[in-house]
C-alpha cells in the first residue's frame, strides 16, 4: 500500500512538472457569487403550548362575558408569581391554602423566565387567602377589555386601489402619499394585531399574514375574526395595496410588504379578559413582532398587563395603544394599557383635524391620528370588514391607533428602532392643530397629529440588517454586507468552498439579547441562538441564490465557551460601532 501511495504522488508530481514545462496553465479557482433574501420565520419560535397550560376546567359558554355586569370576571383572579419561585411550588402551595376550590385554569411563563403568572378560579372573597400564598407577589381581578370603537421625501405616490378615494381624508391628513414616495414598507417588519382576530379569506388581506398566529379565546392556531374589529384594524395597517382592488394600508401589505401577526383575545362581542391580553403581548414579543397594536382597553389597570407591556418595552417592541372612547357619564381618563408610560398612547381626531367627541384625553396621550367622527363617507375610517360588502367605515381611537402602527412600520422599514427613539420622532414631527409652539403638548392632542412624511424625513436611515459569510475551512467570517429594505443581499468574489450564512439586526444597545433578530441558512424554528447553520459546499465560479430565515432571540443564552454565534455578534458589534 505504501508503494502504491508513493507511485500516485509521483504521477501527480510528474504531471504538474509536465504542465509547467509545456506552458499549460494550472486550473484557476474562480470566486463564487452568492445572493438571496432573508425573511421572517413563520413557524414557532417558542413552544405555543406554554401559553395556556390549563387543567380540565371547562371554557366559558358563549355569551358569558357579555352577561357580566361589572368590569371583571367574578371568581377569577390573576396571580403574579415571584420569578425566583417555580410555578410547581406555587401550585402545591395553592393546594394547601384552605380555600374552598382553588382551580388553576392557566399557568404562563415567559421564555426568559422573567414573568410568571397564573389564573385561578376561587370563591369571590378568596382575595386575601390567595395573597398569602408563598411566591405570590400580587393578586388582581381578571378585568374585561373591550374593542375601542365608537359603536355601543419629494413628490407623492398614490395607490391604484379603487376605494382609496374614500380613504384620502385620513391618509392625506398624515401626509401618507408623500411618505410613500420614500418607502411603502417591507416584509422584514412584523406588526402584531392583538384584537378579535382577522378574516383570513378577505381578498384584500391575502399574503399579508406573517403566520396564522394564535387564538387565545378558543385555544387554537386559527384566530378567525367573528366580530370584525381586528379585520378593520389589520386592513388599516397593511391591506394589500396598489393591487387594483379595495383599499390601501398605511404600510403596503403583500409579498414584499409589512406582515401582520394576528392574535385573537376578543370574542365575537368584542370582549376579552386581562389574562388573554397578557398572553397575547408575550406571544407577540416572542414570535417576531416588532410592533404591537392594541386597539382595546379597560378603565381598570392590570399589573399583569403592565408587566407584559414592560416585557415588550425591554425588548424594543413598540406598543401602540388606543387612548380609549368615552360616553356621557363615563370617565374621560385614558384607558389601560394606553395609560402605561411604556406604550405610545393615541387619541383620535375627525376630518376637521379636531379632537373627536369620544376620544379620551389626559397627560398620557402622546399623539393623535385620524379616528373618524361618524360612520359615513368622508367622516369615518374605511377599511377591510367581515361583512358581505368586504369594506366598512368605523370610528374610534381603535381606528386612530393602527394609523400610527402602520407609520412605525414604515420607520422600521428604514432601519429605525428603539421605543423612545421612535416615540421622539412621532412627537417631534407631529403637527399640533392649536397655536401651541412645535414640540409642546397638551392633554387633548399630546404633541399633535402624526406626520408620516416628516417623521420619515427626519429619521433618515437607521440600523440595517447585516448578512455575513463564514468560511468553515478558515474558521472565520470573511465577508459582510447590508441588505436592502426588502432583505435582499448579494456577495461577489467569495474565495471559499464551504461556507455558512448568518443574518442579524441588533437593537440600539448593539448587544444581542431577547427580541433582537437573528438567523442563518438552515434555521427552522426555535430560539435561533440554540441551533447551528447548515454548511453550503460551492463550486468554483458558481452563482448561488440562497434564501433563509430569521427570528427573534427568545431566551437568555448562557455558555461558558464562546459559541460561533457569539463570535458573530462580536464582529457585528465592531462593524456597527465603526
Amino acid at each position: 500500500m505504501r508503494n502504491l501511495t508513493k507511485a500516485v504522488f509521483a504521477i501527480i508530481a510528474i504531471s504538474i512538472l509536465f504542465l509547467f514545462l509545456t506552458g499549460c496553465p494550472l486550473p484557476v479557482i474562480q470566486p463564487v457569487s452568492i445572493s438571496g433574501q432573508i425573511r421572517p420565520y413563520t413557524g414557532s419560535v417558542v413552544d405555543t403550548s406554554r401559553y395556556w397550560s390549563s387543567t380540565s376546567l371547562p371554557s366559558y359558554e358563549s355569551g358569558f362575558l357579555e352577561s357580566v355586569e361589572g368590569d371583571y370576571v367574578p371568581g377569577e383572579f390573576i396571580l403574579i408569581i415571584d420569578s425566583s419561585f417555580s410555578t410547581d411550588y406555587v401550585i402545591h402551595a395553592l393546594s394547601k391554602s384552605g380555600t374552598d376550590y382553588p382551580q388553576i385554569s392557566k399557568v404562563v411563563e415567559t421564555a426568559d423566565g422573567s414573568l410568571k403568572y397564573m389564573v385561578v378560579r376561587a370563591e369571590d372573597d378568596a382575595y386575601r387567602t390567595l395573597e398569602s400564598i408563598p411566591g405570590v407577589l400580587s393578586v388582581e381581578r381578571n378585568y374585561i377589555f373591550r374593542a375601542l370603537t365608537d359603536f355601543d421625501g419629494a413628490g407623492t405616490k398614490t395607490p391604484n386601489d379603487p376605494l382609496y378615494i374614500n380613504q384620502k381624508w385620513h391618509y392625506e391628513m398624515i401626509n401618507l402619499p408623500e411618505a410613500w414616495s420614500i418607502t411603502t414598507g417591507s416584509q422584514l417588519v412584523v406588526v402584531a394585531v392583538i384584537d378579535s382576530g382577522v378574516d383570513f379569506s378577505h381578498p384584500d388581506l391575502q399574503g399579508v399574514f406573517y403566520d396564522t398566529g394564535w387564538d387565545f379565546v378558543d385555544k387554537d392556531a386559527f384566530p378567525q375574526d367573528l366580530h370584525g374589529h381586528g379585520t378593520h384594524v389589520a386592513g388599516t395597517i397593511a391591506a394589500l395595496t396598489n393591487n387594483g382592488e379595495g383599499v390601501a394600508g398605511v404600510a403596503w401589505g403583500g409579498e414584499d410588504g409589512v406582515k401582520i401577526l394576528p392574535i385573537r383575545v376578543l370574542n365575537e362581542a368584542g370582549r376579552g379578559t386581562a389574562d388573554d391580553v397578557f398572553d397575547g403581548i408575550i406571544y407577540a414579543v416572542e414570535h417576531g413582532a416588532r410592533i404591537i397594536n392594541l386597539s382595546l382597553g379597560a378603565p381598570n389597570g392590570s399589573k399583569a398587563i403592565w408587566e407584559a407591556v414592560q416585557y415588550a418595552y425591554r425588548n424594543d417592541v413598540v406598543v401602540i395603544a388606543a387612548a380609549g372612547n368615552y360616553k356621557p357619564k363615563q370617565s374621560t381618563a385614558v384607558n389601560f394599557p394606553a395609560a402605561y408610560s411604556e406604550t405610545v398612547a393615541v387619541g383620535a381626531v375627525g376630518p376637521d383635524g379636531l379632537l373627536t367627541s369620544y376620544s379620551c384625553f389626559g397627560p398620557e396621550v402622546d399623539v393623535v391620528a385620524p379616528g373618524g367622527s361618524s360612520i359615513t363617507p368622508g367622516n369615518g375610517v374605511l377599511s377591510t370588514a367581515i361583512s358581505d360588502s368586504l369594506y366598512e367605515y368605523d370610528v374610534g381611537t381603535s381606528m386612530a391607533a393602527p394609523h400610527v402602527a402602520g407609520l412605525v412600520a414604515l420607520l422600521m422599514t428604514r432601519g429605525i428602532s428603539g421605543v423612545e427613539n421612535i416615540r421622539s420622532l412621532l412627537q417631534e414631527t407631529a403637527e399640533h392643530p392649536s397655536s401651541l409652539p412645535k414640540n409642546q403638548r397638551d392633554d387633548y392632542y399630546g404633541y399633535g397629529i402624526v406626520d408620516a412624511h416628516q417623521a420619515l424625513m427626519q429619521a433618515g436611515i437607521g440600523e440595517p440588517f447585516y448578512v455575513l459569510v463564514y468560511d468553515v475551512g478558515l474558521e472565520e467570517f470573511i465577508a459582510e454586507t447590508i441588505t436592502d429594505e426588502y432583505g435582499r443581499f448579494s456577495f461577489n468574489n467569495i474565495n471559499a468552498r464551504r461556507v455558512q450564512l448568518y443574518a442579524i439586526k441588533l437593537g440600539n444597545d448593539l448587544d444581542d439579547g431577547v427580541g433582537d433578530l437573528f438567523g442563518y441558512y438552515g434555521y427552522s424554528g426555535g430560539d435561533p441562538r440554540s441551533g447551528s447553520a447548515t454548511t453550503i459546499t460551492v463550486t468554483s465560479g458558481g452563482s448561488y441564490n440562497i434564501d433563509f430565515y430569521f427570528a427573534p432571540i427568545a431566551t437568555r443564552y448562557e455558555n461558558d465557551s464562546q459559541s460561533l454565534t457569539e463570535k458573530f455578534f462580536d464582529i457585528i458589534r465592531e462593524v456597527t460601532v465603526e
